[in-house]
């Protein structure tokens, strides 16, 4: 008899052998090799239940940067990643709307969304009823094109509005709800640095993982900002939106 069937016999009787001496052992120390299994299971659920929240986690951020999927790029006086005073940049011309119309005849861009608003801090209240500080955000009808906001009761402002500067607003549904507990606040009227202002739509709610004045903001028309809220040195930003993610 050759030595290769021989040592194939040996080798698959030790392979039995083994595993019979394992399964005797597992049986003989059944409460170690269960805390042992179970602590293995937890480990792996842990470890995965991590990554899961970790991916999660790391998706809303994005979400929450990104404002939603559509590429734009921004136009602006001021770098917000300058450091120092502007007051030597103040020479600087303002942007326009001009701008914003000549920007938008060129053939690669789609829209240009015309905003003011880079986040002072405004009060807001309605009678004895005020809502912590919002962001007021004064921009065109591109706002609720590209923007990832879904109107909860109400609508947005016209362009009939626009055009007229008339005082509208859009709220928050958590500003809404600070200003107006347990009420609708569609048709009523809120102050806004004292101003008066109606209320026209609630946007649905949007949980940001930065809180604060993303979560409590207004929405007018870019028009009613720059004569009622804006100042002498404030100028318009310039969202601008390629007709196609190939073109930016």
């Amino acid at each position: 008899m050759s030595d290769a069937p021989r040592k194939k016999r040996i080798s698959l009787s030790h392979l039995v052998e083994g595993v019979r001496l394992a399964l005797e052992t597992l049986v003989d120390h059944r409460m170690r090799s269960g805390l042992v299994v179970l602590g293995v299971s937890i480990a792996v659920a842990t470890a995965m239940g991590m990554v899961a929240i970790l991916s999660g986690l790391g998706q809303k951020i994005t979400n929450d940067v990104k404002g939603g999927d559509t590429a734009i790029f921004s136009i602006t006086r001021y770098s917000h990643l300058d450091e120092g005073d502007n007051e030597d940049k103040r020479p600087r011309p303002k942007l326009t709307v001009r701008d914003a119309s000549e920007i938008e005849r060129l053939e690669e861009v789609g829209e240009v969304e015309i905003r003011y608003g880079h986040g002072q801090g405004r009060s807001i209240e309605h009678g004895d009823k005020q809502a912590r500080l919002i962001f007021v955000m004064g921009t065109s009808m591109a706002f609720q094109k590209f923007q990832t906001l879904d109107i909860q009761s109400g609508r947005f402002f016209t362009e009939g509005e626009l055009r007229a500067a008339r005082p509208v607003c859009v709220l928050a549904e958590a500003t809404a709800k600070d200003v107006f507990p347990g009420e609708d606040a569609v048709g009523k009227q809120v102050r806004i640095n004292g101003a008066e202002w109606d209320v026209v739509g609630v946007f649905g709610k949007y949980d940001s993982l930065f809180g604060g004045l993303f979560e409590n903001y207004a929405v007018v028309p870019w028009t009613s900002y720059e004569r009622r809220l804006g100042s002498r040195w404030e100028s318009l930003q310039l969202n601008v939106f390629p007709r196609t993610a190939d073109e930016l």
